[in-house]
């Protein structure tokens, strides 16, 4: 037995004539009831706030873990050089700036960069990039620094 996804009945008052008519030719030109064209027009607009929560959520996410890996290296390297502007040059860029919004969750690095402010951070791109961790609870020390910190004792 197959079992619906649960749905919601939407009742619009109201539309403006123009809009409705707008919508009748849309759903005419796609093959489709105005209903369906209604249902179409509400799917797309609600899948791009989706997408966007999505995309905001990655960043956060990442920006949680280039934070943790840099105040790690900070920890067991203070004679390191890690300013953003540091960390912007070690990977090639000519400004802080795109550094400064990965860290604060506004940008996302391509997948090279990742991998690039990985080895500069000392940590596992999947880790950084994604979050995956051998069951240590979603945090994964960085890999050099790990090894620094155990031979310290």
């Amino acid at each position: 037995m197959t079992i619906k996804p649960a749905t919601r009945k939407l009742l619009v008052r109201a539309i403006p004539e123009e809009d409705f008519l707008l919508l009748q030719e849309m759903a005419e030109s796609d093959e489709r009831s105005v209903e369906a064209q209604a249902r179409h027009a509400i799917r797309m607009s609600v899948m791009s706030l989706r997408f966007e929560r999505e995309r905001r959520a990655r960043a956060e996410g990442l920006a949680k873990r280039l934070n943790m890996a840099h105040r790690t290296l900070l920890i067991h390297r203070p004679d390191h050089s890690t300013s953003l502007s540091h960390v912007a040059e070690a990977i090639g860029l000519d400004v802080a700036e795109p550094v400064h919004r990965w860290f604060c969750g506004e940008a996302e690095p391509t997948f090279s960069q990742v991998r690039q402010l990985a080895t500069f951070l000392g940590c596992d791109p999947g880790w950084l990039q994604h979050g995956d961790s051998e069951a240590s609870g979603g945090a994964t020390p960085p890999q050099g620094i790990s090894d620094a910190v155990a031979s310290r004792g």
